[in-house]
């Protein structure tokens, strides 16, 4: 028998002591914990931990039901400030409200999310994507994770709808808006109405115009990437655009067969002009937008218009000759019809009666009351 050397036992601890050290950087879970029947769910107290255990069985059964391929099995939650795997992460999740660590069977949620129960939802799809699925290329995943949380989380559907396709927009050169204001004309009754009509132009910031195709290379859901925010939503939205025109044309089990049939062919991902004719797209640009376009739903935009009602308020309190009060702001709106069109389409919003819209308006008149003009 063969003794190895000194030399030799002292390398055959270097793995371990490695090893150590890396366990030793890993974050330590939240301290409160409930059982989910298919893992824990960790929290920084029982009500919260419970909660989201309770969201979780609702939705990972849902998940489980849509995916072909996909299986309950044991994934545990991690509900906390910041999601982070490590203690030393260099800010990798800094703009995320989730992510599912594939290494560690276990899902990371940032507990002040704007949805949690939505970033929930795609946190599970990714965990469930095996097999086949792994075929999906480029930021494909995340679409088809935002079309399955958004069907299953009904009430955050518009939001996360808006912030996608906006984002889309936002990669092929901004979205246009038209503005139709009019009111009754302050002279005898039956004389012209007054109007106002504008053309608004939406754009990222700073304004950019990528490869749409590069959807089907870029892996912008990973951690690892080096692509901008700007460009990482950009990415997202439009893998949610294709994700949405392939699942509404062949389904997520037609989707599913891309995979399969790629994989038969020894291909590592399916080919791009696989995609392109599932989703009926092609390799224009132009073609991109007009599909865009035609995927806008009214609740989509005034979901827009909701979360960003500072763009629009301007140029109404303007029309209205900037009221000096709520009250004078009531009789300004009186008869008055103002409407917001998402251009090339009939998608379109009464904008006065979205709350936002109101809300933001009563406050510029507020502030232009003579007790708060005189704080400035």
């Amino acid at each position: 028998m063969q003794v190895p050397s000194r030399l030799a036992r002292s390398r055959a601890w270097v793995p371990v002591l490695l090893l150590a050290g890396f366990s030793s950087c890993q974050v330590l879970p939240p301290e409160h914990a409930a059982a989910t029947g298919a893992g824990s769910v960790r929290a920084s107290s029982n009500e919260r931990a419970e909660d989201v255990a309770a969201l979780f069985a609702r939705l990972e059964p849902e998940v489980v039901r849509r995916l072909p391929e996909a299986r309950a099995r044991r994934i545990d939650v991690w509900v906390q400030e910041h999601p982070a795997l490590y203690r030393f992460a260099q800010g990798a999740y800094q703009d995320a409200d989730g992510f599912f660590s594939e290494a560690a069977d276990r899902i990371h949620l940032r507990a002040g999310a704007d949805n949690l129960e939505r970033t929930l939802a795609h946190e599970l799809v990714h965990a469930h994507l095996r097999g086949a699925w792994k075929a999906l290329p480029g930021t494909l995943e995340e679409g088809l994770c935002d079309h399955v949380s958004g069907e299953l989380c009904a009430e955050g559907r518009a939001a996360l709808r808006a912030g996608r396709l906006s984002c889309a927009a936002f990669a092929l050169g901004g979205l246009a808006l038209e503005l139709d204001v009019r009111a009754p004309s302050d002279e005898a009754p039956g004389a012209p109405r007054r109007g106002l009509e504008a053309r608004l132009r939406l754009e990222g910031e700073p304004p950019m115009e990528v490869d749409p195709l590069g959807v089907f290379e870029r892996q912008a859901g990973l951690s690892s990437s080096r692509l901008t925010t700007a460009h990482k939503k950009a990415y997202y939205g439009l893998a949610y655009l294709v994700a949405e025109r392939i699942v509404e044309r062949i389904g997520i089990d037609g989707l599913h067969a891309l995979c399969v049939a790629a994989l038969r062919a020894e291909e590592t991902k399916i080919a791009t002009d696989d995609l392109l004719a599932a989703a009926e797209l092609d390799h224009d640009p132009a073609a991109w937008k007009q599909a865009l376009l035609g995927e806008f739903e009214p609740a989509d935009l005034r979901e827009l218009v909701r979360a960003h009602p500072e763009f629009l308020v301007r140029t109404l309190d303007e029309f209205l000759a900037s009221p000096a009060s709520e009250e004078e702001l009531d009789h300004a709106l009186a008869g008055v019809r103002a409407e917001i069109t998402l251009a090339g389409t009939d998608v379109r919003v009464d904008l006065l009666l979205v709350p936002e819209v109101r809300a933001s308006l009563a406050a510029v008149a507020r502030g232009r009351r003579p007790e708060n003009l005189a704080r400035r």
